[in-house]
């Protein structure tokens, strides 16, 4: 499904592919809009300021770092945290090939965020993909078998204000 430009609405959008949650204890969610095929896309992580606070530190991480894997490709932009959209957006760009963003989602952040960035994910993620309000996937991923997970938690402690707390 190929579209004139539009703007993204996040995890509200009506053609978008969703997961949440990401970490354990925490409300955000990760979306990336569906149907729009190119090199470049968006990963629209929403949540709770704290937690986007939180975690901004850790994503500027990936910026510039390369992966040789199925993606060859890079993460190249962090749009920080806004307070009033309750977002930040790390925007990713291929090589070669189209950019899958299910796999992009499912596969190439989680594992970026657990390896580089030693953060705790999720065992079990909700995935859902909807095109133009229609659900056409819902289901739950789980961590692959021998998955190294990170060993810090993005869990804000009681009164605000966003920590990070090794396992």
């Amino acid at each position: 499904m190929k579209d004139k430009k539009r703007n993204f609405k996040g995890s509200r959008d009506e053609s978008a592919i969703i997961m949440a949650p990401i970490f354990p204890g925490s409300d955000l969610i990760v979306s990336a809009p569906f149907g729009f095929e190119g090199k470049r896309s968006g990963v629209y992580i929403e949540g709770s300021p704290e937690h986007l606070e939180t975690l901004f530190p850790f994503m500027s991480n990936l910026l510039d770092v390369y992966n040789e894997e199925r993606f060859a490709g890079k993460w190249i932009g962090l749009t920080p945290p806004d307070e009033h959209a309750r977002r930040m957006i790390i925007h990713y760009e291929t090589i070669r090939g189209e950019l899958d963003k299910i796999q992009l989602l499912n596969f190439l952040l989680r594992k970026h965020l657990a390896e580089i960035c030693n953060l705790r994910l999720a065992k079990i993620s909700r995935l859902i993909v909807r095109a133009e309000g229609e659900i056409l996937q819902d289901t739950f991923i789980t961590l692959p078998k021998g998955f190294q997970n990170g060993k810090k938690f993005v869990i804000p402690p009681k009164g605000g204000g966003g920590k990070i707390f090794l396992a």
